[in-house]
């Protein structure tokens, strides 16, 4: 009996990639679909019903290696490379940069945003600064303790994403397939609530489904490669995070409207489609650093 038991359990942690797969994605969308649910009832993306959906993949990946009899340890949270995560950390800071000063240089936006200079400085005290002592102060303060926000969201996400899912992938797909199909399930996932969020953006559905669906593929790049590198979720974490904090929260709102901004600057914008291009590509070309499929991950 202890022999059979032991086969059970030893069958089950092996399970096929794609089983395992389903199971989870299954999970996701059931869980999520509360919150999707919320949300399309009410039409608000209220930021507790956000939250939530954010935090059910990783539920579902818990669930998942319990059902498989899988270790928790198996999602990468034990490890703490931080050469890796400052990476992850910076990378979005970049390519937001990148963009921006593109966007600020060819007219598409302008920098800065005087009136949300002036919010900042009524909500921090500091009335009468000189407007750059604000930027900077603003800056480094989103940049650190703002972090722990957009970290504690992320996780969420990531311990779904590139915890279990993209380790999965990698047992029976190459790296240009698990970043494309772990991707376009993450891109899909949003589907749902995306009228809600980005009703106010100003573009049609026609512009911002493709240039957020290309987006997210090409950061999956990034994200897969950081997974499978190190073994661990905690880089994609940070850089899911860095990303959500330094373009929704520094570039975005500092950047000046005109009636070509929002057809270029921020998350569903042509200028993030071209740097996140670039991204995907510096890690699809060094795919072959990566270690073999057996290193991957270890049951």
């Amino acid at each position: 009996m202890a022999d059979a038991v032991a086969e059970t359990r030893t069958d089950e942690r092996n399970a096929s990639p794609w089983r395992a797969v389903g199971i989870f994605l299954l999970l996701t969308i059931c869980l999520t679909g509360v919150f999707w649910a919320l949300i399309i009832a009410t039409q608000t993306a209220y930021a507790t019903y956000i939250y939530g959906a954010m935090w059910m993949p990783a539920v579902s990946a818990l669930l998942t290696c319990r059902i498989l009899r899988r270790p928790f340890g198996t999602l990468g949270l034990g490890r703490w490379p931080w050469r890796y995560v400052l990476l992850g950390y910076l990378i979005p800071i970049v390519y937001c940069l990148v963009g921006s000063l593109g966007t600020w240089s060819f007219g598409f936006g302008g920098f800065p945003n005087v009136k949300f200079v002036h919010q900042v400085a009524e909500a921090f005290g500091l009335t009468g600064a000189p407007d750059w002592l604000v930027i900077v102060i603003f800056v480094l303060l989103q940049g650190t303790v703002g972090m722990m926000t957009s970290v504690a969201a992320a996780t969420g996400e990531e311990i779904g994403w590139r915890g279990f899912l993209v380790p999965e992938l990698a047992r029976v797909l190459p790296f240009t397939g698990v970043a494309l199909v772990s991707g376009l399930i993450w891109a899909f996932w949003h589907y749902p609530i995306t009228p809600v969020v980005y009703r106010s953006v100003g573009v049609p559905a026609w512009f911002w489904l493709p240039t957020f669906t290309f987006a997210a593929v090409a950061i999956s790049f990034a994200q897969a490669w950081l997974r499978l590198k190190t073994g661990s979720v905690w880089p994609p974490i940070f850089l899911h995070a860095s990303h959500n904090l330094w373009m929704q929260s520094i570039f975005c709102p500092f950047t000046t409207q005109n009636e070509m901004t929002k057809w270029v600057a921020g998350d569903l914008g042509l200028a993030f489609m071209i740097v996140s291009a670039v991204v995907a590509l510096i890690f699809w070309a060094k795919r072959n650093e990566l270690p073999g499929a057996a290193d991957k991950v270890i049951y």
